[in-house]
């Protein structure tokens, strides 16, 4: 019977051994932020549940669900899966072009930029956000999505952060030009809103304002430095400024 005992007991020692020096398939990396070409979390030692990590996959206009509806041309997308489960962005582009404005420029082509984030988790697709914004163009038109849809999980709380910036209003001269950055985290919507720079003389230099929403105040710095990084990045490439002689 003793040995019996014995053999009992360092049989369930190694058993339990053997289970605690690995960890479960799939369980979350301990990371921190979710860039937009990584995926991770924060540290959860002390957390009873661990927050999903943000995966950014590529964005593939072929590829776009049939659940997710938009109208005209697609300008550009992302594509991740967070908390709220698949998410597809889409920012489309549309314009009216009235009869005779092909040879009469005085007449103002309609120019509208759209974005929708479509999410589905659980069998089903649901809208989260839409943004439009429009303006009527004489001359010169919009130049539309200025720069590529950025995603990352600032805060580490498993929902990604996602913005871009764009211009819909044209211009019929060097005068600056309007430029908006629209963040999102979840549905909080974010705008930084202002100009290009434009050399109107050689000693002279307008534009080239920057405002924050007022809806960045009391969120983590992280938003805002992130945001002022795609704007500086997006436009700064685009201002009229005269060659250095």
């Amino acid at each position: 019977m003793r040995t019996y005992t014995i053999v009992s007991l360092l049989a369930a020692t190694l058993t339990l051994a053997a289970c605690g020096g690995k960890s479960e398939p799939g369980s979350a990396p301990k990371s921190g932020t979710a860039a937009r070409d990584t995926a991770g979390t924060r540290s959860h030692d002390d957390a009873p549940h661990p927050v999903p990590h943000v995966v950014v996959h590529d964005f593939d206009i072929r590829k776009i669900p049939a659940a997710c509806r938009y109208s005209g041309e697609v300008l550009g997308g992302a594509r991740w899966d967070d908390a709220n489960g698949d998410n597809v962005l889409i920012v489309t582009h549309t314009m009216k072009v009235p009869p005779g404005a092909e040879t009469d420029e005085s007449n103002a082509r309609a120019e509208q930029i759209i974005g929708i984030l479509y999410a589905t988790s659980g069998g089903g697709t649901k809208q989260l956000w839409k943004i439009q914004d429009a303006a009527n163009n004489v001359c010169d038109l919009g130049h539309g999505l200025l720069s590529k849809i950025v995603v990352a999980d600032l805060d580490s709380d498993g929902v990604a952060e996602n913005a871009f910036v764009y211009n819909i209003e044209g211009s019929c001269d060097v005068s600056p030009i309007t430029v908006k950055l629209i963040m999102h985290s979840g549905t909080t919507k974010l705008a930084i809103r202002g100009t290009t720079r434009a050399q109107v003389s050689e000693n002279s230099i307008v534009g080239g304002e920057k405002t924050f929403d007022p809806a960045f105040n009391g969120l983590p710095e992280s938003y805002r430095e992130f945001a002022s990084q795609l704007w500086e990045k997006s436009v700064r490439p685009i201002d009229i400024l005269m060659p250095k002689q």
